[in-house]
């Protein structure tokens, strides 16, 4: 499973034939991101008004997560620019660029289904029950069965609304990047294997032809996602701060492993978010300036 093809659940790319079903689906989704929204609002003022959080960790938390909010407008406004995006950039799609995307896609869906069992585990074995009196609203419960189905499904969609559906938004990012620099990698191949009688002016025009294509690729590529991406990766140090803070002030009191293991999810996410964002779009200049000292080596 690609981001590619959640984001098409939700409605923020559009289908070719899109069918009532579909839209409907998407619909849905959209409303229960914001039904989470105001829920997450909801956990995190109880439980400064009665655990006494710190309030610069929660306005940092509470502001990642707001992002969420922002980038799904932003998505639903531009969702027409990023089909056409990806549309256009399917046919330059390779094999070995769309495994290594959809392995750092399992990666965050494998976070997001172990943050839930987790919660899960501590709260059964090891006497934490901090997670289950923050997503119940400090309620008291008697079934045992729906304590657990209270505290995994409350964990999974607070920590699919973020930070996982923000790294799918930026694994999608990734992939239009991955797939221009991937193009131009081959460009350069081919230049490097085209020897200097059969480089005539047709093919240099070719070559600078296929060159140009790939620049609107990028530059439609930056206009869509440049305002999102910057929203995201701040959000992503927001959230590293206050995973920091919580470290710091809850990892010793009541609810510790609850607030270690929060920790230690969101800073892998926020981990591999920003390594992606940097990494692989990094790639596109690296292989723009092979494909320039290829052309200019032939020339």
């Amino acid at each position: 499973m690609s981001a590619v093809t959640i984001l098409k659940w939700f409605g923020f790319i559009q289908n070719h034939n899109p069918s009532f079903k579909s839209t409907f689906i998407a619909a849905i989704l959209q409303i229960s991101m914001v039904v989470i929204y105001l829920d997450i609002f909801v956990m995190y003022f109880i439980a400064t008004a009665h655990d006494n959080l710190l309030l610069k960790i929660v306005v940092e938390k509470l502001y990642s997560i707001s992002t969420t909010m922002i980038v799904m407008v932003m998505l639903i406004r531009r969702r027409r620019a990023l089909t056409s995006l990806l549309n256009k950039t399917y046919f330059i799609c390779h094999p070995f660029s769309q495994k290594m995307i959809n392995t750092i896609t399992s990666c965050v869906l494998i976070l997001l289904f172990s943050y839930g069992a987790t919660f899960l585990l501590i709260y059964k074995y090891g006497g934490d029950d901090y997670a289950l009196v923050f997503f119940f609203y400090k309620m008291p419960l008697e079934s045992e069965m729906l304590k657990h189905l209270i505290v995994y499904s409350k964990a999974f969609v607070y920590f699919f609304f973020y930070p996982t559906f923000s790294n799918l938004v930026v694994l999608v990012f990734c992939t239009a990047c991955h797939r221009c620099s991937h193009s131009l990698s081959n460009l350069s191949k081919e230049l490097e294997k085209c020897s200097s009688k059969t480089f005539t002016v047709d093919v240099q025009v070719k070559y600078l032809k296929c060159r140009r294509r790939i620049i609107k690729l990028l530059e439609k590529t930056q206009d869509v996602f440049s305002p999102i991406i910057f929203l995201i990766c701040s959000a992503s140090f927001s959230c590293c701060f206050a995973m920091l803070g919580q470290l710091i002030f809850y990892s010793y009191k009541n609810g510790g492993l609850s607030f270690l293991s929060d920790t230690l999810f969101n800073s892998l996410s926020a981990l591999i978010s920003l390594i992606s964002m940097f990494w692989i779009p990094g790639e596109v200049p690296i292989e723009m300036n092979k494909f320039d000292q290829a052309i200019t080596k032939e020339v």
